[in-house]
């Protein structure tokens, strides 16, 4: 994919964590009742609804964060092949953190 789709990609992940971070404050943090209580805690741990919620924040997050770190990195005047290899260390470590997160999150569930 060419550059620019990339930079899209990170401006969309942007607009949707601004969008579900702030339905996740209204729900949880204006909705009423004691968010940190841990029988509420743990029954959206428990809710596939929340955990999927939950693992769409973390994949744009992880997307948007990752890919921002990227640009700020390749600004510095990277020669073409470090930027290859950072490329391909970003997006393994992304995807190896990701990965355990989704597992922690859906360790209840399942």
């Amino acid at each position: 994919m060419r550059e620019v789709h990339w930079k899209l990609l990170q401006t969309i992940t942007g607009v949707l964590i601004f969008f579900v971070v702030g339905i996740h404050l209204v729900q949880l943090h204006l909705g009423g009742g004691d968010p940190t209580n841990w029988t509420a805690v743990s029954a959206r741990a428990t809710n596939i609804g929340w955990v999927a919620f939950y693992i769409g924040i973390l994949a744009f997050a992880f997307y948007h964060g990752i890919f921002g770190l990227r640009a700020i990195i390749a600004e510095l005047s990277v020669p073409p092949r470090g930027l290859i290899a950072l490329n391909w260390i970003l997006s393994v470590t992304g995807i190896v953190i990701f990965a355990y997160a989704a597992y922690v999150a859906l360790a209840d569930v399942l």
